[in-house]
């Protein structure tokens, strides 16, 4: 089966649909064709609004990062493919181009946690 993720005008991931390998070219194989026939399969379906797109993703993350989620923003510039990026977890975090993934200004401690982020010191703190 392959998926497809429907991007509003914002670039933000609305829903992910599945569909079947033998409607695709290829077998579902991520390509530029397995894409568009994607893209046109769910507008015959009538499941397109005006200024959405469909983008394959990846189950096994095997292509633009990971797999789209609801909420997502997917940013067609970011990787080979794109990257479907998961919302900013805090204001101080800054995204990674090289992961498409949020980083936080400073390094998570390496010992033993558990650890949660105090955006308020902008610093880990004990989770215990």
């Amino acid at each position: 089966m392959a998926h497809v993720a429907r991007v509003d005008e914002t670039g933000i991931v609305r829903d992910v649909h599945v569909i079947d390998n033998a409607d695709l070219p290829n077998g579902g194989a991520f390509s530029p064709e397995a894409e568009a026939a994607a893209q046109e399969f769910q507008q015959r379906l009538g499941l397109t609004p005006a200024g959405h797109e469909w983008y394959l993703t990846s189950y096994n993350d095997s292509f633009r990062f990971r797999y789209a989620g609801q909420g997502m923003v997917f940013d067609p510039d970011l990787g080979p493919d794109g990257a479907f990026i998961p919302p900013q977890p805090f204001p101080s975090w800054t995204l990674n181009a090289d992961t498409a993934s949020w980083d936080a200004p400073v390094p998570m401690p390496t010992e033993s946690g558990p650890w949660m982020w105090d955006e308020a010191t902008l610093s880990w703190v004990s989770a215990t």
